[in-house]
């Protein structure tokens, strides 16, 4: 009995941690790219790119089944180069969209220690 009452107050607790995350993702985040758009300094790319990437690297791991530390592009890239006939759906839609901004960007974001990891 204590240990599913532990268990529930645990589990309350992240999804109150999951909110506010939710929360600085939705509304803070849009602000700091607002932010570096009208300054462009140094510390406004630096505050932009440090949560964009860690939120790349979660949706990776938790829609992608992806690991935690890699990037999506890279995960996209790792299906492309090694078993462009298998790959999903969602890496030739990562490919298309960030194919826009740079050529070839799945495939240079591949991260050395995922190259020869099973996918």
């Amino acid at each position: 009995m204590k240990k599913r009452i532990g268990e529930s107050i645990a589990a309350t607790f992240m999804w109150i941690i999951f909110g506010v995350g939710a929360v600085v993702v939705l509304v803070a985040f849009p602000l700091l790219i607002l932010r570096y758009a009208i300054l462009g300094t140094e510390d406004a790319r630096n505050d932009v790119k440090l949560p964009g990437k860690a939120l790349d690297q979660l949706f990776n791991s938790f829609f992608f089944a992806g690991n935690p530390k890699e990037t999506l592009s890279s995960h996209a890239g790792r299906w492309l180069s090694e078993a462009p006939e298998r790959a999903p759906w969602w890496a030739h839609v990562v490919d298309r969209i960030t194919g826009l901004f740079e050529e070839n960007h799945v495939f240079k974001a591949i991260e050395k220690p995922f190259i020869g990891l099973p996918l």
